[in-house]
């Protein structure tokens, strides 16, 4: 079942590429945050992402622009199932636009240049842990024909050289509502146990979690929950981008 999983997800993989060429030869690309013809995103765009500031909150990256140095007052005051949480640039501006397009129309092409930018502004983990996107419900995925995070995902894993967890590492058990416009009670309670993990393929692991956006982190927070219940040693997250305040993700 697991080859033919993988076989399927080749496969998806090469017709979105087929047809994406296809598209481009009749329809040049333009830049998915400015409109500029000529490539998926131009450099003034991606040269204008802006990183979350060396102030973050060491466990969750919340930005902040006082001088308190330490952990925000969230993560000061509950228990968190991750570790930390890294992300690479504040969400807005023409990030927030290229996301926008990655995630709802089909600019799949993006997951390139946007873990590009992830490569140059993250360090680089130990060899020794394995990657895990956040999983979409099948329906959605089926929706969108792609999962982002995992196109993410592969694109680090190939430059960092470090292996990623098989799709049925982390699998989503419920279809949870939309999130946009939920605020931090209500994002948690919609996550709660949405995902389940293997023992069998999970246990004794050092795990990364890998999504696109964090905002208040009740996705990689789920995830954890279920990778530790599964025995993974540790869990830890990276995400393209770090919302800013209570600004909602699309």
């Amino acid at each position: 079942m697991r080859k033919a999983s993988s076989d399927i997800s080749k496969l998806r993989k090469q017709v979105w590429g087929a047809a994406y060429a296809a598209l481009n030869l009749l329809f040049p690309p333009r830049c998915a945050a400015c409109g500029s013809p000529g490539c998926d995103l131009c450099a003034n765009c991606y040269k204008s992402f802006e990183s979350v500031g060396s102030r973050a909150c060491p466990i969750c990256s919340e930005i902040r622009e006082d001088s308190r140095a330490g952990p925000c007052l969230r993560c000061s005051s509950q228990t968190r199932a991750f570790r930390k949480v890294r992300s690479a640039f504040r969400y807005h501006g023409a990030l927030r636009k290229a996301v926008h397009a990655f995630k709802y129309r089909g600019r799949a092409n993006l997951a390139a240049p946007l873990a590009q930018a992830m490569l140059e502004a993250l360090p680089a983990p130990r060899s020794t842990t394995r990657l895990c996107a956040v999983p979409l419900h099948a329906k959605r995925e089926r929706e969108r024909g792609y999962n982002q995070s995992k196109l993410l995902m592969q694109e680090l894993s190939a430059q960092w050289k470090i292996n990623c967890l098989p799709d049925a590492a982390l699998v989503r058990i419920l279809a949870t509502t939309s999130q946009v416009g939920q605020g931090y009670r209500e994002r948690q309670a919609n996550m709660e146990g949405a995902f389940q993990a293997d023992y069998d393929i999970v246990a004794g692991h050092e795990i990364i979690v890998i999504d696109d956006v964090y905002t208040t982190g009740a996705t990689i927070q789920a995830c954890a929950r279920a990778l530790l219940s599964a025995g993974a040693v540790v869990v830890d997250g990276l995400t393209l981008a770090r919302a800013i305040g209570h600004v909602p993700v699309d």
